[in-house]
């Protein structure tokens, strides 16, 4: 809704991105361009193979580039809209790496905050990454959220209801409402406005359709993603042992680890040794190091 995202090349490696460009306009706020380098700065804490690899941010006065690896395929929206439904046992494999990446995501103190069909990408070799952490949060132990912030059919009660949230239950509520939607091709909530559709939220019971017909592990979690009191809702862990899904092991640090064949081609590119060194040793943001992850990313 703020930006364009386009497919780009890397001159040097001929490497694809995709390229997101925001506009500096006379409309564009001080907040608007803070919120634009939090998310990087969320995006450059993040390791994970489920989660969207940060590569660069540049300027000019006009606009804001942020490069951002390139996935090869689809979202979800785009995928349930011309298939009308998932496969439970298709949507597993991808809920289970959702789950993966959600869970490194909050064990980094990250509140997504945005968890819905259209920001999952899905790659033409079925990997699923998590994308647009535009409105993402760091959460502050013992710190409540006020703030009134996502997509309507995927808020919690909690967000509707402005009494402060804390911990990570509201992204749970909204892998819940999008796993619903994925298996069923509906929206576990309606209303013919904002406020009918908050009203179902807060008030409505979750009812599966007969066709397609789910397991009953797979409509306990779905029902448990969707618990209306945050204190009860099932967490992440306890969605991995319903559907029976391998233990998810927690963030870990960054490896800085340099790979010399790596930097020698970056030096071909006219780079100084010391400089490739320096610059990835302090993880600086600049072309060298943008260099270094699209070349890495062409040996993966």
């Amino acid at each position: 809704s703020y930006a364009k995202v386009n497919l780009g090349v890397s001159i040097l490696c001929g490497h694809q991105v995709a390229l997101k460009i925001y506009e500096k306009t006379k409309s564009t706020t001080e907040q608007a361009i803070k919120r634009i380098y939090a998310e990087m700065k969320i995006l450059r804490r993040m390791s994970h193979p489920n989660i969207v690899n940060f590569i660069e941010i540049f300027e000019t006065p006009a606009r804001v580039f942020t490069v951002m690896e390139y996935v090869r395929g689809s979202d979800l929206l785009k995928l349930l809209i011309n298939k009308g439904h998932f496969s439970e046992k298709r949507f597993r494999a991808i809920l289970q790496q959702i789950v993966e990446g959600l869970e490194y995501i909050h064990g980094h103190k990250i509140l997504h905050r945005d968890v819905k069909l259209d920001n999952i990408l899905l790659s033409s070799a079925g990997k699923v990454k998590i994308c647009d952490f535009g409105i993402s949060k760091k959460m502050r132990p013992g710190k409540l959220v006020f703030e009134h912030i996502g997509t309507p059919a995927y808020l919690a009660p909690e967000i509707i209801l402005e009494a402060g949230y804390s911990g990570f239950a509201a992204d749970v509520w909204s892998l819940g409402v999008m796993s619903y939607m994925a298996l069923t091709g509906k929206v576990p909530f309606k209303g013919n406005n904002i406020k009918e559709l908050q009203q179902s939220i807060l008030h409505s019971k979750v009812v599966f359709p007969s066709k397609p017909a789910l397991s009953s592990e797979m409509k306990r979690a779905i029902r448990g993603m969707l618990e209306k009191d945050p204190q009860r809702r099932f967490d992440l862990k306890e969605v991995v042992r319903i559907l029976g899904f391998p233990a998810v092991i927690g963030p870990a640090n960054k490896v800085n680890f340099m790979d010399e064949a790596i930097i020698q081609e970056i030096k071909s590119f006219g780079f100084d040794d010391a400089m490739i060194r320096k610059s990835l040793g302090c993880d600086d943001i600049n072309h060298i190091t943008a260099l270094y992850k699209l070349l890495k990313f062409k040996l993966n």
